[in-house]
């Protein structure tokens, strides 16, 4: 009996289908199927009734009686892997998205290694999607993100909301500006989440398309220096950029939803050297006036 079996077992159980837990596990499902009937092979028992035309499984007897030991087993299994090498306890694995670990997250780690100068860190560039796996996989410990999705063991939390502030390195006529009065053959554009495409879609519609669409803070950064170009950005971006000395941020009267950050972690186990980071982050989201605290 592997962990990837048994894990597709629950996640089947969690989201009620193969296609589900296929999309959830970001595997196919045919791979999926493999790992549930090599399960069964192995126990000797059909843990889910298979009826034509249904789409969702449901558990037969035997699934049931062993749905609580497969949960006991994954907790077994995660904690000996965590434990099985001398030096995990020492080493928080952290991953984030772009704009949190390039604006947001180097304060907080460096606070982190002031307090906790034992505890060593290991910072990941994740997107939205592969976060997930990379807690579930626990190649991570904790992960910060702005979108959510499922996968199996992993908890997220909503920790923070960040609003939307244009930039740019020319300065701007007033402290407040109408969305329709940024000229959008001058945009650097990231697709922050699925709410800001509709706001952009409903104020610049598809017939005024950005100067520029880009998926990286850097190259962000880069197009940013152009004449009169301008960007819409988290609030913890904006002030990062404002702070250098070269970048004027500016509020919208009918500015883009706030950007909300979740953090992700495993939905059983959480470390100490992790469990003080948070606190960590927690006095830092506190001190600062942009962010909305969410925990």
């Amino acid at each position: 009996m592997t962990y990837g079996d048994v894990e597709a077992f629950l996640a089947i159980l969690r989201n009620g289908s193969i296609t589900a837990a296929a999309e959830a596990l970001f595997i196919t499902q045919p791979a999926l199927s493999r790992k549930l009937k090599s399960l069964e092979q192995e126990l000797g028992v059909r843990l889910f009734e298979r009826e034509q035309g249904r789409h969702y499984l449901t558990l037969t007897a035997k699934g049931q009686e062993f749905a609580p030991l497969a949960e006991k087993w994954m907790s077994l299994h995660r904690e000996t892997e965590y434990y099985k090498s001398g030096d995990a306890q020492a080493t928080l694995k952290i991953g984030a998205v772009d704009s949190i670990h390039t604006y947001l997250l180097p304060p907080v780690l460096q606070a982190q290694l002031r307090l906790h100068p034992e505890v060593r860190l290991s910072l990941t560039l994740v997107h939205d999607w592969t976060a997930y796996s990379e807690i579930s996989e626990r190649k991570c410990d904790l992960a910060f993100v702005d979108a959510i999705y499922y996968a199996a063991h992993v908890r997220s939390t909503p920790m923070f909301r960040d609003r939307m502030l244009v930039v740019s390195r020319t300065p701007f006529s007033a402290n407040c500006l109408s969305p329709s009065s940024l000229n959008c053959a001058n945009e650097v554009c990231v697709s922050w989440t699925p709410e800001f495409l509709e706001w952009h879609d409903y104020w610049y519609g598809i017939s005024n398309p950005p100067k520029v669409s880009v998926d990286k803070m850097s190259l962000m950064e880069y197009f940013l220096t152009e004449k009169d170009a301008w960007a819409l950005m988290p609030s913890t971006a904006a002030r990062a950029l404002v702070r250098r000395g070269e970048y004027f941020c500016c509020e919208l009267d009918a500015p883009p939803p706030d950007r909300t950050c979740y953090l992700l972690q495993d939905s059983v186990n959480t470390t100490p050297p992790a469990e003080s980071f948070l606190e960590t982050f927690r006095q830092v989201l506190r001190s600062n006036p942009d962010l909305e605290s969410l925990i």
